[in-house]
Formats: structure tokens, sequence, C-alpha cells
């Protein structure tokens, strides 16, 4: 969300008025109430239908810091600086089916942005 607010703002040259603010703002947290509303929503069917008990999120959590801290101590173990890192994060994060793609794109899409909006501004 911070990354389209910046965005948005851009767009408008960054020479927005309170109320434009005030709508990026208004926006931004309507989106973060509803993700937070249907997660609930989504997490209570998932429980429910699935004969699940709350508990099972404290498994959840377990597997996830045991994963990173499996592949983070074995990087320590070696000695090396900055693999083992990355290593445990790509853990982590095919564990619970992250996908990267949308949200490279998403910083793609904004750094080109923010590099037409410099030269802009520096042929100006």
């Amino acid at each position: 969300l911070l990354i389209v607010s910046l965005h948005v703002l851009s767009v408008h040259g960054w020479h927005a008025d309170r109320a434009e603010f005030l709508n990026v703002g208004y926006a931004v947290a309507m989106v973060t109430a509803a993700e937070l509303l249907v997660d609930w929503i989504k997490h209570a069917f998932v429980i429910k239908f699935n004969s699940l008990t709350p508990a099972v999120y404290r498994r959840f959590q377990y597997v996830l810091c045991r994963d990173l801290a499996n592949n983070v101590a074995g990087g320590q173990e070696e000695r090396q600086a900055g693999p083992h890192m990355l290593q445990s994060g790509a853990a982590a994060s095919t564990r619970i089916g992250f996908s990267c793609i949308p949200l490279f794109c998403l910083v793609l899409r904004s750094v080109g942005s923010f590099a037409y909006w410099l030269e802009l501004h520096r042929s100006a």
C-alpha cells in the first residue's frame, strides 16, 4: 500500500494539497480494514469447515520459525555472510505459498515511474 500510495502521489506531481493527502490516507485505511475483515472471515470459514482448532496456528508459527532457524543456523555454521538469509526467507516463502512475481512487477512499475518523473524534472 505504501508503494501504491507513493505512486499515486507521484502522479499528482508531489504537489498534492491536504485534501488529496487525506483522500489517499482514507483509501489506504479502507483497504487495510477490508483486508483485515476478509482475512478474519476467511480464517473463520477455514477453521469451521475443516474442523480445526485455533491452536493449529501456534503449530504453523512453530513450523515457520523452525524453518527460519534451521536455515539461518546452517548458514552461520559455514560462516558465509549473505546467502543463508536469502535461503531462510525462501524456505518460509515456499512453505506459505508466497508468490513474489506480483510484488516484483509492482516495484518494477514504481521504479519506472519514478525514473520517468526524475527525467522530467531534470530536463525542466
